[in-house]
């Protein structure tokens, strides 16, 4: 089995894979960090193909032999219902095919995981939507079943929501669910014990790509509404600011991991506890 240690920043740029990890792409007002305008989401992949990068799919970077960062792979975390909307136009127009991460626990329903959901609610991707969009090129993975940090599941309560995500999303589109987006990008030993266990081959974290990174644990780069073209090209060619901005990065995705406190608070049923 694969290391689950993570080493220091390559410095080599084809040293590891270009994965970034998105959520939100809408032109309505949302709470929170991580939404992209379609607009400004659509002048960043034309500069970027005019700089000489190419889309891929997950599926093609995660099982390609020849590491290139040129090589782009979009995630979009938490499929919200909007991307029905926002995304296949620019599928076709830019020729990318991104894959979505879904809690399955939440299809057609609201993201009460989520705190921004105090202030206004936002639903998820119903299953003709999925469908619509696993038709029209897009990969589904698995975000778990509830979006709680698997790190602090009990083992019957991880299995369950590793499980139970997958059956749904491989009922729903009749397609092999074999990566697993870990929620809050939280994992350790045991979560990626029981994920290989139950018929996972990759997993995705929201630590930055590494070039020691093992199939159970690959780095991503988390993207947020305060980032400009510059701080994307930054990660992606490990250039001046770099630092900076991944540290910046990394702290956003801390400070959400306080959506485990909400649910606690609420006290949310599964049907998986």
């Amino acid at each position: 089995m694969e290391s689950y240690e993570r080493g220091s920043i390559p410095t080599r740029t084809s040293d590891y894979r270009s994965i970034l990890a998105l959520h939100k792409l809408t032109d309505q007002f949302t709470f929170g960090s991580v939404n992209i305008h379609p607009l400004r989401f659509k002048k960043w992949l034309r500069r970027l193909q005019n700089d000489g990068y190419q889309f891929c799919t997950l599926s093609e970077q995660l099982h390609s032999k020849d590491v290139n960062h040129k090589n782009i792979a979009f995630v979009y975390d938490d499929g919200y219902a909007h991307l029905a909307r926002t995304l296949p136009s620019l599928m076709s127009e830019f020729d990318f095919s991104p894959a979505i991460a879904l809690p399955t626990f939440f299809i057609d329903s609201f993201n009460k995981w989520d705190y921004s959901s105090l202030f206004r609610q936002e639903r998820h991707l119903s299953k003709s939507e999925i469908v619509q969009l696993s038709e029209a090129g897009v990969e589904f993975i698995s975000h778990g079943h509830s979006h709680v940090a698997l790190t602090r599941c009990s083992e019957r309560k991880l299995i369950a929501e590793l499980i139970r995500s997958k059956e749904i999303l491989e009922d729903i589109i009749g397609k092999p669910v074999t990566t697993v987006s870990y929620p809050f990008g939280m994992c350790n030993k045991r979560v990626i014990d029981k994920a290989l266990a139950v018929g996972y081959t990759h997993g995705l974290t929201m630590q930055h790509p590494m070039s020691t990174d093992s199939s159970m644990q690959i780095g991503r780069y988390g993207i947020h509404c305060f980032d400009s073209y510059h701080s994307l090209i930054s990660y992606l060619e490990r250039t001046d600011g770099y630092t900076f901005y991944r540290t910046v990065s990394r702290l956003t995705s801390f400070l959400s991991r306080g959506n485990n406190l909400l649910q606690r608070i609420r006290g949310e049923d599964t049907g998986l506890n």
